[in-house]
């Protein structure tokens, strides 16, 4: 794609600032992905989008930056792990909440992105930082938020909905993470990266993990919580 900002009279729309960007880094990461951060330089990246070396220099003072960017737009994903709307019970609502960010997080750009950290942070270890304040934390904290959302729904005994986030995804995916990481998905119980990701360990967790949250009937997730308010039928808040 031509760099439209640089075409004479008689060019079609000038992309905007936003647009440019978008472009650049959809392209940066398309590179870094097949080729590798290491082996993807700014001038590859101004070929790749069709914006001028200039341009992108313009966009993105440094290629950690504009890495620091692509993780950002991968991670814009706040409402797509919002808690499901009441009538539910807690324990089908936080099994919802982490089969979504199971699907994000295991998805295989999103392995191949932390492969990326690993193998060039020693070398550009703003890569590490930049993955983990865009990347990391922001998924810890949309999931904290749900966890407080859905606690205050359900009455459940979350102290620090941070902590509880970070126990439940440890407890869910850790394994499963670290196995697909380092290619040795096929040691994994049959069936756990299948549609419907996880959804027998995020059962389990929960029924272990529930009563401790004030879950009654953890391991049911699709009717309501045995003992919970409105369990006799009546829609919760």
């Amino acid at each position: 794609m031509p760099d439209q900002s640089a075409r004479g009279p008689g060019r079609p729309r000038v992309l905007s600032r936003e647009e440019r960007r978008a472009i650049i880094v959809e392209a940066a990461e398309a590179l870094f992905l097949t080729r590798g951060y290491g082996e993807t330089s700014m001038l590859d990246i101004a070929h790749a989008s069709g914006m001028s070396k200039r341009t992108v220099y313009e966009m993105f003072e440094t290629k950690e930056v504009l890495f620091s960017a692509m993780v950002l737009a991968q991670h814009s994903f706040a409402p797509s792990f919002a808690p499901p709307l009441p009538g539910g019970s807690a324990a089908g609502d936080l099994a919802a909440v982490l089969t979504r960010m199971g699907d994000f997080v295991l998805a295989p750009t999103q392995l191949a992105v932390i492969r990326i950290v690993i193998a060039e942070s020693a070398k550009v270890p703003e890569l590490a930082r930049a993955y983990y304040e865009q990347g990391v934390a922001r998924a810890q904290a949309v999931l904290a938020e749900s966890i407080a959302v859905l606690a205050k729904r359900h009455g459940l005994a979350v102290d620090d909905p941070l902590e509880t986030a970070n126990f439940l995804f440890g407890a869910v995916f850790c394994e499963t993470l670290l196995l697909s990481l380092v290619g040795c998905a096929e040691a994994l119980p049959e069936g756990v990266l299948a549609k419907g990701v996880l959804a027998g360990r995020i059962e389990r967790v929960l029924a272990v993990m529930g009563p401790g949250l004030g879950i009654g009937g953890a391991g049911s997730l699709n009717g309501r919580s045995a003992g919970a308010p409105g369990s006799s039928g009546s829609a919760s808040g």
